[in-house]
């Protein structure tokens, strides 16, 4: 059984209380980062909009990132397995011809 501490997340301009496990705590730290480093992008680049607007728009980057990187490793595994089948084949026929 984990530990759920409390912990600050800073996010935007806004601090939230958070209880999380122990574990998932430098995993919700690196979420903070990534979610600020947008926000803090999409301010210099539109000046003027409201904070909320910035919050949306990086909340929906980091998505759309992390959905693409879903979609690479599916690639990924769907090339492994066929790559697989193919050497688990040219094993099976090396071992039929000996």
């Amino acid at each position: 059984m984990s530990e759920i501490i409390s912990i600050n997340v800073t996010i935007g301009d806004r601090m939230y209380p958070l209880k999380v496990r122990g574990e998932d705590e430098p995993v919700v730290r690196q979420a903070e980062q990534l979610l600020n480093h947008k926000y803090s992008e999409f301010q210099l680049r539109f000046s003027g909009q409201e904070k909320l607007d910035y919050l949306a728009m990086s909340s929906l980057m980091n998505m759309v990132e992390v959905m693409k990187q879903q979609e690479d490793i599916a690639s990924l595994r769907d090339e492994l397995a066929h790559r697989l089948t193919n050497a688990s084949q040219l094993v099976m026929d090396g071992l039929k011809r000996s």
